[in-house]
């Protein structure tokens, strides 16, 4: 009984830690796709994989947001992104392109700073045009010339990367309108120094819902007969346990019962040995028959 509840107790054993990996195994991993991202662009990344079908979360970090995909996605989801042009880069505002860092900056300096936070002050506008996933622009200012010479005025050239639905015959006075007003000195003619090109980005073609995987089905129903098991294994060794102990109490109670017998008879014993002795000899083995008893004389 011993060897059986040892048995029992290392079945258990051995079905926790079944449990343990199956749980392990079953769990998810994630890697990271991008980090320092703000929770605006987390969720326009979550929402476009999502919409293609793709799991993603999010988490807050001490750099920013970071996006999370499962390595199984992880090629899907960056063509994913590339087609969206996701995440859109980070524009610099004009308080942080020309923040003060050092005492004196050079007149080259000042003018490419310039030149650079104009460029982004316009790229970030023309992003916010719904169907627009990249904007670029890029401002051109005339140099200083000498006094005397007539003043070249600034011109622009933009790039838009688009999807599909979006119609470049519609935006592309107002794009021109937008950006020749947004620089300084562009003249009467600023329209015609805006040059504008679209490009219409690759969309990749839908993908077709996944076929049901049925893992999660395997690992619930293993985990549901590991558990059937475990509790089958917990109720067997209880009722060996049941047993051992009433055979226990029984042998118990016969050990009493027979002590007390034996202390009770035998007097009886010795009286019944010393009738039998005065008993006639019948040539029989054992105690004589009823029948061939002789009572004694009375005199005797």
């Amino acid at each position: 009984m011993t060897i059986a509840l040892s048995g029992g107790a290392g079945l258990l054993r051995a079905l926790a830690m079944t449990m343990a990996l199956l749980l392990v195994v079953g769990c998810k991993e994630s890697v990271d796709m991008h980090t320092g991202l703000t929770d605006q662009e987390a969720n326009r990344v979550i929402t476009a994989l999502r919409q293609d079908g793709i799991d993603a979360e999010k988490r807050t970090t001490k750099e920013g947001v970071t996006v999370s995909v499962a390595p199984s996605d992880l090629p899907r989801a960056t063509q994913v992104l590339q087609a969206s042009g996701l995440p859109h880069r980070a524009s610099a505002r004009m308080g942080d392109v020309f923040r003060k860092e050092g005492l004196i900056s050079s007149p080259m300096e000042e003018r490419a700073r310039y030149v650079y936070a104009l460029s982004q002050e316009l790229e970030a506008t023309l992003a916010e045009i719904d169907g627009v996933v990249i904007a670029r622009v890029h401002v051109v200012l005339p140099e200083k010339v000498a006094p005397g010479e007539p003043l070249q005025p600034p011109s622009a050239a933009v790039f838009i990367k688009h999807l599909p639905g979006l119609d470049p015959d519609v935006i592309t006075l107002r794009v021109r309108q937008l950006v020749a007003r947004s620089i300084p000195g562009m003249g009467s003619q600023a329209v015609d120094r805006v040059s504008v090109i679209f490009v219409v980005a690759d969309v990749l073609p839908r993908r077709l819902a996944p076929a049901p995987s049925y893992t999660g089905g395997w690992i619930t129903l293993i985990l549901v007969l590991v558990a059937a098991l475990a509790g089958g294994a917990a109720f067997l060794v209880r009722a060996a346990k049941g047993r051992r102990d009433a055979l226990l109490v029984n042998d118990a109670d016969d050990a009493s019962e027979g002590g007390e017998d034996g202390e009770a008879g035998g007097p009886w014993d010795a009286q019944g040995q010393d009738a039998l002795a005065d008993l006639p000899d019948t040539g029989r083995k054992g105690p004589a028959a009823p029948s061939q008893i002789k009572p004694a004389p009375l005199g005797a």
